[in-house]
């Protein structure tokens, strides 16, 4: 149980809550003391301060209502991938859009065979460009 509690109090959003808490008091006093200096009673400090808190919450929920609203996700369509492949059967090349997750069968344009198309990938060792060749 107090492990729980000390890695409460050692978590971010912990000290986030603590240091803006904090600083929203210092503001209400400060400004509790300035009504003071100004020649308000002293009977008047804790209204103040009161007050204070409050206006400070007011302009937060304010401040931040715009970044309250929920995200809102626009499912975006890739743009279909085509490969320019032969038919292994008539050697005629056909545009065949790549579905990926799926077996990606199509029927040849010229003789109406049913074909596949197998996706594979190679490794190379990358090079560098040359940018001014010397041809010798």
């Amino acid at each position: 149980m107090i492990s729980k509690v000390i890695n409460f109090i050692k978590s971010p959003l912990t000290l986030v809550a603590g240091i803006s808490l904090l600083a929203t008091f210092v503001i209400a006093f400060l400004v509790a003391f300035l009504a003071l200096g100004f020649g308000a009673p002293s009977i008047l400090f804790w209204p103040f301060v009161v007050l204070a808190i409050g206006i400070q919450f007011i302009l937060f929920s304010i401040f931040n209502a715009p970044l309250q609203q929920p995200i809102q996700y626009i499912p975006v369509e890739p743009e279909p991938i085509v490969a320019s492949t032969r038919c292994a059967v008539c050697d005629v090349t056909n545009e065949v859009p790549i579905k990926w997750g799926q077996e990606n069968k199509y029927e040849c344009v010229s003789c109406k065979v049913s074909n596949i198309l197998l996706i594979s990938t190679k490794s190379t060792q990358s090079t560098i460009i040359i940018s001014n060749p010397k041809v010798v």
